[in-house]
């Protein structure tokens, strides 16, 4: 295991944080970048101002989009997705409530300005399956119900406990339950009594509704607050690694700390790959890079036309 390895890991981390936000603000944006892969809309205005300094068009897009996207965002789930992302969530929130301004964000306002080059990003676009969150919030109101109907219906008819659309959403446990429990008796959800509740969207039904064209086999709705928060990490790692000069062992270690905490059950459904090729590396790094592997493979698939 070489140094190297965690500087060429780090690369690869970049690139595909990148190519994820560039890819998601593309979605909302230009017709030519529509993808089905729904648009987490806090997690992408964190993911880029938490790498604008290795990509300073993603600051651009956070700026010119929120003077007419900002009210489509959740204060309490912006604070709630940001602290994922640990540090660098905390100083891209901080930059964020301090370029809006109003008095939704004053509480969360630094004195760290972001620099943007004031480039407009093409109107804001509610069409689309990658749009789907913005589109549900314009129309119901931002809020629980809103969100966990983005969650369901991107699934593609999948079901979802209680827990896992706490994670998706990160309103509170309560409120996600009452609020499937409500749109479950509207008929609007379909609740499917087990061991554990589940929840599920009838996909040809919403996606009618919706103007969407028929689900494919694969989801629409990914864990991107998930998997943005670790590539991020993993970028810190190995800054902190060189600025620290870290032993060989103590960065292998500390990368054996960072796959530990950032995982959840949302990525592990995804990653069962990178679990196998370990095994077979028998490198102090192969786990990481196997991740990071295997997210850049999905960032590239999820965003791929449809």
């Amino acid at each position: 295991m070489s140094l190297d390895t965690a500087d060429s890991i780090a690369k690869a981390a970049k690139k595909t944080a990148v190519d994820l936000g560039w890819n998601q603000w593309q979605s909302l944006t230009s017709p030519a970048g529509r993808t089905t892969a729904i648009v987490d809309i806090e997690t992408l205005v964190i993911l880029s101002l938490a790498i604008v300094q290795h990509e300073r068009r993603l600051g651009d897009l956070v700026a010119s989009w929120s003077a007419e996207g900002a009210r489509y965002l959740s204060v309490g789930r912006m604070r709630k997705i940001a602290t994922r992302f640990g540090s660098a969530g905390a100083s891209a929130l901080g930059a964020y409530a301090a370029l809006i301004g109003d008095h939704r964000w004053i509480a969360d306002a630094t004195s760290h300005a972001l620099s943007v080059r004031g480039k407009r990003a093409a109107p804001l676009q509610f069409t689309g399956e990658a749009a789907l969150m913005l589109r549900l919030r314009a129309a119901f109101g931002v809020g629980p119900k809103a969100d966990l109907l983005t969650v369901l219906i991107g699934l593609h008819g999948a079901t979802a406990t209680v827990r896992d659309l706490t994670h998706a959403t990160t309103y509170v446990a309560r409120a996600v339950r009452q609020s499937l429990d409500e749109m479950s008796s509207a008929g609007i959800v379909e609740r499917i009594d087990d061991s554990v509740a589940l929840y599920r969207a009838d996909p040809a039904e919403w996606r009618t509704f919706l103007h969407l064209a028929p689900a494919g086999s694969t989801r629409s709705w990914y864990p991107w607050a998930d998997i943005g928060a670790l590539l991020v990490a993993v970028i810190e790692w190995e800054a902190e690694a060189k600025a620290k000069e870290w032993s060989e062992y103590v960065t292998a270690a500390r990368a054996t700390d960072l796959i530990e905490s950032h995982h959840t059950p949302a990525l592990a459904k995804l990653q069962p790959r990178s679990r196998r090729r370990v095994v077979k590396e028998g490198n102090d790094l192969g786990p990481l890079a196997a991740l990071v592997t295997d997210l850049a493979e999905l960032v590239k698939n999820a965003h791929a036309p449809r």
